[in-house]
């Protein structure tokens, strides 16, 4: 008995599982979804603090007043000002001290950022519409995932001035998460001599944890499992978000109520007690359940059992952005059927045509999913392969580079993928059957070099129906699922893709370790909703990021040590040169 502070990755595997589960329980299941609130529709925001250095000098007899205006656009959307900076006289070394505040990040969404310097001399600051050209100092524009990507969330990059052959200077963000700390109370529960309230048998009990309001009023936040027959339960791990528990004040007490559960008529209260983790943290680990009522019709009433905290954990889950902004990056990893299935290219039927407007459903898929990912990785360049093509020596691949460079399937970015696919098919035929292990146990065997959480690995595989290697996938996957890999499935075209729905395995059917398949049909959405498709295919990375974080006990800590001891990669430092 007693309590610990555990402020450093904690993971488990809980052999108690509720026998009423429909699933069966991954390693991570013990972490409840507000642990990981990106992937549950939630946004994030962040805080932008920005200085400037070198900037031009506009005023002949002074240096500039410089002031930063920030504007933020969603997609194909247009660009809405987010906020200001104030400005700074006389300065071309400005660090400002009103920051970009509440920005709204997604991370499943395309949202590119733009910073204007502006020279605000003898006008008003805060009306935009009179800022004049002439007065512009420089800008900079980039996505809003490149600068959380970037070394401890701070990044620097030029301001472009078209009219100074030297640009505007440099502009430097500091990028923070807002919010509160994403910490839990892990509690291991007991309860001893329960009231009985069932006339023919023992109690089926269960807690209901309640944080109590600045108002007095209360808010259900928390319940356990029930215990069936049992007058002295041991109730499996509860991880309970202390946020929602006590608003993170430890000396707050919250409301524990102790019910038996009834299939037919209202659950009937055993008692109740408030204490805070501040008390339990002091020893006080036993208490008695109060049943309000009996306590004042009976004179001799003592309690109705004793409720035991048996240990007590404080842990801190780390965010998605926390391992972002510690320098993981995203390597999307692309993968394109080419059997026969799909048409032949020259048809303007098939799927892979090239002369069709909109852009046929492989090529929108690889920009809308692309445009997301790429932000994320720094050296910027794609390994693209292919699956169920016939190639020049005759004999079928299920997978292949389609740059056909063995040694180096990497393409520069998206441009550079598209370019390769649009390429690839003079040399080679449209062949099959559907087998997709090949490609998987090929991004397999790169995510294992990389096990340390500096990579994480997204494998789009777009592919027109029905796989014909189902048992080897299935092993496939088991495999990947224990590396930092997670794997997208776009179905294109009209054909059968219940295989794949098998494959996204939510109820863990498959009993695969982690949830790491997603699968979504193309032509599900309409062409006005195809934005939406490249949300809900990446809405589970942030969580499948995480859930490998922690069950291989990785900090973000450790990741930005790692980062910081490596070189820059060689093809890094090729693509930044001018």
């Amino acid at each position: 008995r007693g309590h610990t502070h555990n402020y450093t990755l904690y993971m488990t595997h809980n052999n108690n599982s509720n026998n009423n589960s429909k699933h069966d329980p991954r390693e991570w299941d013990w972490l409840p979804e507000d642990a990981l609130k990106e992937t549950n529709g939630e946004t994030q925001y962040i805080r932008l603090n920005i200085s400037c250095s070198n900037l031009n000098r506009l005023d002949i007899l002074s240096k500039s007043d410089p002031i930063v205006i920030c504007y933020l656009k969603e997609g194909k959307g247009n660009w809405k000002e987010i906020g200001r900076t104030e400005c700074i006289k006389n300065s071309h070394n400005p660090v400002f001290q009103t920051a970009i505040e509440n920005v709204a990040y997604n991370f499943h969404s395309k949202q590119s950022i733009k910073f204007w310097v502006y020279d605000v001399d003898q006008m008003n600051q805060f009306d935009s519409k009179k800022i004049e050209s002439k007065q512009k100092l420089g800008k900079m524009r980039c996505s809003l995932g490149k600068l959380l990507g970037s070394i401890g969330g701070t990044f620097s990059g030029p301001l472009k001035n078209s009219k100074s052959e030297r640009g505007g200077g440099t502009i430097h963000i500091q990028c923070t998460e807002i919010g509160s700390k994403n910490n839990f109370v892990k509690l291991e529960i007991s309860a001893s001599k329960l009231d009985k309230k069932d006339f023919l048998g023992k109690s089926d009990p269960y807690l209901k944890f309640h944080r109590i309001n600045e108002d007095g009023t209360t808010t259900l936040v928390h319940t356990t499992e029930i215990i069936m027959e049992n007058l002295d339960p041991v109730w499996k791990t509860q991880v309970i978000s202390l946020g929602k528990l006590c608003s993170n004040h430890l000396d707050r007490p919250f409301l524990l109520e102790c019910f038996d559960w009834d299939q037919h008529k209202k659950h009937d209260l055993i008692g109740i007690t408030t204490v805070s983790i501040e008390q339990i943290q002091s020893g006080e680990t036993i208490l008695p359940l109060i049943h309000p009522k009996k306590k004042k019709k009976k004179k001799n009433y003592i309690n109705s059992g004793s409720v035991s905290f048996n240990s007590l954990e404080i842990i801190e889950i780390p965010s998605f952005l926390d391992y972002i902004m510690s320098q993981t990056e995203i390597e999307m990893i692309v993968g394109i059927d080419y059997t026969s299935s799909n048409g032949d290219p020259t048809s303007s039927l098939s799927l892979h045509h090239f002369k069709t407007k909109p852009p046929n459903e492989y090529i929108t898929a690889i920009r809308l999913i692309g445009d997301v990912c790429a932000a994320y990785d720094q050296d910027g360049l794609i390994p693209a392969f292919g699956f169920g093509a016939s190639l020049m020596d005759g004999n079928v691949s299920h997978c292949f580079p389609i740059n056909f460079n063995e040694d180096d399937p990497y393409c520069k970015g998206i441009a550079g993928v598209l370019e390769s696919y649009s390429q690839s098919f003079t040399q080679l035929r449209l062949s099959g059957p559907t087998h997709i292990a090949p490609l998987i146990k090929k991004v397999c065997s790169l995510a294992e070099k990389r096990k340390d959480g500096t990579k994480y690995f997204v494998l789009l595989i777009i592919t027109d129906g029905t796989i014909n290697d189902m048992g080897a996938t299935v092993e496939a996957i088991r495999g990947a699922c224990a590396l930092p890999i997670s794997i997208l499935i776009v179905g294109v075209g009209g054909a059968d893709f219940s295989n794949m729905r098998l494959l996204d395995d939510d109820r863990n059917k498959l009993r695969f370790k982690r949830d790491i398949v997603q699968f979504l049909r193309f032509r599900s959405y309409a062409n006005s909703t195809l934005e939406q498709m490249a949300k809900d295919t990446l809405a589970e990375i942030p969580k499948q990021l995480v859930s490998y974080m922690l069950q291989n006990k990785i900090q973000p800590s450790e990741v930005a040590q790692i980062k910081t001891s490596l070189p820059p990669s060689p093809d890094s430092i090729l693509l930044q040169s001018p």
